[in-house]
């Protein structure tokens, strides 16, 4: 009975582990919306395009307005396949959390 239980607390630690290690991190200014994009950029001239943005980080921040453009953020984001017209497929970034950096 304890091996099992081992046995479940690993696979459950293993899984957990790898979700984490999908997400990524990234502090960045947000630019604007336009045409279904959330824009951002930081001072290295790298820019961050994201189609989506989870739920809860959209009730909390209406980054369709411009209230938070040149705000910076931390932002954690996965990436997500998916498919254009053609059954191509590609990924996109989605931002699964939004932290508003005070400055």
């Amino acid at each position: 009975m304890k091996t099992i239980l081992l046995g479940l607390f690993s696979i459950v630690m293993f899984v957990s582990y790898g979700q984490e290690q999908k997400n990524k991190t990234v502090t960045a200014t947000f630019n604007g919306y336009d045409e279904g994009v959330y824009y951002f950029s930081n001072g290295d001239e790298d820019s961050y395009d994201f189609e989506k943005v989870d739920a809860k980080v959209l009730k909390a921040f209406d980054l369709k307005s411009d209230k938070f453009v040149d705000k910076k953020f931390k932002i954690t984001y996965k990436e997500e396949k998916s498919k254009d017209e053609d059954g191509e497929e590609y990924e996109i970034w989605v931002i699964v959390k939004l932290e508003l950096i005070k400055e």
